[in-house]
C-alpha cells in the first residue's frame, strides 16, 4: 500500500463518523437529536457516516429501531456525504432484510459483522454475506470484530467470491498488524480497509494501509483533520494533532462520557444509554473540561 499523496483521498477517506443513539425520557430514539448528530458530522467535514455501530448501541436496538435508525440518518444526510448502514443480525434472513431496507432508503453501502458464532464455518459466513449483498445491491463492508473473527485470508476470500463485498473494517487486535496483513495481500477485490478502536490508532492504521477509521463522532472534526494531513503527506502535522487529541479520544471510549462530550459540544440533550450510566463524577467532569479546553482551537463543528 502506498503512502501520502499517492494514496490520495478515495471514497470514505478519514473519519467515517458514527452517531451515538440518543434516547428521550421515554427510552425511545430521539429522532431530532439523531438528525442533529448527522448534521454535526457533516459540518465536521467527515469522509462518511456509519450507523448504528457498537457506540450506537446496535445490539440494544429492536428491529423497528434498526429501521428507524437507517431512515432518520439517511434523511438527515440527504446525500451530502456517503452513509454506511449497519445490517448486522443474528440470522441470515434478518440481516438481508435490514440490508434491503437500508438500500431502499438510500444507503451508499451496508456493513455487517460475520456470523456471531465462534464455530461458524467459512461457508456459513459466505452464505450470510452473500444474502446481504443480494438483498442490498450496494457495496457491502465486512466488520471484522472479535465477536465474529475472520482471518485476513477468509475476509479477502469473501471479497473475491461476492462481487459487492469490497471493504473491510478491521478491529481485531493488534489492529494495525492485521490491517498491514490485509494490505500486504493486496487483493484487487478489496477496495479499501478502515480501522476502528475509536480512532486512537489512526496514525498506525494509516501507516499499515488503512484509508480511515470508523469511530464515535464526538471529535470527528479533529480526526478528519488528522487524516487530511495524512492524505497531503504531512505526517509530522498529523502526529502533532494526534498528540493533542489522544487524551480526548481515550475518554470517548466510555459511552456515557462520550455522550456527555456531545452534550457539552451542544449536539445532544442528555447522556442516557441503554448500557447503563455510571454517572459523571466531579473528577471525570474536570477531565472532560480539560480535554475540551486542550483541543478547543481544533474544533470546527
Amino acid at each position: 500500500m502506498t503512502e501520502g499523496t499517492e494514496r490520495n483521498r478515495p471514497a470514505w477517506w478519514g473519519s467515517v463518523a458514527s452517531p451515538l443513539t440518543p434516547w428521550d425520557d421515554k427510552d425511545r430514539i430521539d429522532e431530532d437529536a439523531l438528525a442533529s448528530e448527522v448534521e454535526f458530522c457533516i459540518r465536521a467535514g467527515v469522509g462518511g457516516i456509519s450507523y448504528p455501530m457498537m457506540t450506537g448501541e446496535v445490539f440494544e436496538l429492536t428491529e423497528d429501531e434498526m429501521r428507524t435508525a437507517a431512515r432518520v440518518t439517511l434523511k438527515a444526510a440527504a446525500g451530502r456525504v456517503p452513509v454506511l448502514i449497519n445490517c448486522t443480525a443474528i440470522s441470515v434472513g434478518l440481516a438481508a432484510e435490514y440490508a434491503r431496507h437500508a438500500a431502499e432508503a438510500g444507503a451508499d453501502a451496508v456493513i455487517a459483522m460475520g456470523r456471531r458464532n465462534p464455530n461458524a464455518t467459512f461457508d456459513e459466513h459466505l452464505v450470510y454475506y452473500g444474502a446481504i449483498a443480494d438483498a442490498a445491491g450496494v457495496p457491502v463492508w465486512i466488520q471484522n470484530h472479535p465477536f465474529a473473527h475472520l482471518s485476513a485470508e477468509q475476509a479477502i476470500r469473501l471479497c473475491e467470491k461476492i462481487e459487492l463485498v469490497s471493504w473491510i473494517k478491521e478491529e481485531n487486535p493488534p489492529e494495525d498488524q492485521r490491517i498491514e496483513e490485509l494490505a500486504r495481500l493486496d487483493s484487487p477485490h478489496v477496495e479499501g480497509i478502515v480501522g476502528g478502536s475509536g480512532g486512537v490508532y489512526s496514525i498506525w492504521d494509516w501507516e499499515a494501509g488503512a484509508q480511515g477509521v470508523i469511530h464515535a463522532c464526538c471529535f470527528c472534526d479533529v480526526v478528519q483533520q488528522v487524516w487530511n494531513r495524512l492524505a497531503d503527506d504531512e505526517l509530522p502535522a498529523a502526529r502533532d494533532l494526534m498528540e493533542k487529541l489522544l487524551p480526548a479520544l481515550q475518554m470517548e471510549r466510555k459511552l456515557d462520557i462520550c455522550k456527555e462530550i456531545l452534550v457539552r459540544r451542544g449536539v445532544l440533550k442528555n447522556n442516557r444509554t441503554r448500557w447503563g450510566n455510571r454517572g459523571i463524577s466531579e473528577r471525570i467532569s474536570r477531565d472532560i473540561n480539560r480535554a475540551l479546553e486542550r483541543i478547543q482551537p481544533l474544533l470546527t463543528a
